[in-house]
């Protein structure tokens, strides 16, 4: 602490600091982006998922039920998507009056819709093969 009280002084420390509800607003826009990645990645894991059972499993399990098992997989990836923009703006909505500013709701929301978009031509084409 010493060093730091020869190159600022004292003034500067107390504008570093942060002040405590700007900092626990802080941690929750994180948290609530975090929590956004998180239902992204286990969407695209189911996406990943149903595009390798269609892909790599056949003649492991009968030919009816891959497609099967694929189209379910899509679908769950494009709930978990819808899932996602849903919280983030509920969530999102009860934090307005922070002073933190977040990833902008309407751009993950378009996001999540163009994943789940994905997902169902992924199923679409899944199920015309």
């Amino acid at each position: 602490m010493g060093l730091w009280r020869i190159i600022l002084d004292e003034a500067t420390l107390e504008e570093i600091k942060l002040d405590h509800r700007v900092h626990k607003e802080l941690t929750s826009v994180l948290a609530n982006e975090r929590t956004f990645a998180a239902w992204t990645r286990t969407g695209l894991t189911a996406l990943v998922t149903g595009l390798a059972v269609a892909k790599f499993l056949h003649g492991i399990l009968p030919e009816k039920f891959i497609p099967v098992i694929a189209m379910i997989l899509f679908f769950c990836s494009a709930i978990f998507f819808g899932l996602a923009a849903w919280r983030y703006s509920h969530v999102g909505t009860r934090m307005k009056t922070t002073k933190v500013a977040g990833a902008s709701t309407f751009m993950l929301i378009i996001l999540a819709l163009l994943l789940g978009f994905v997902s169902i031509a992924a199923a679409v084409g899944i199920w015309m093969t």
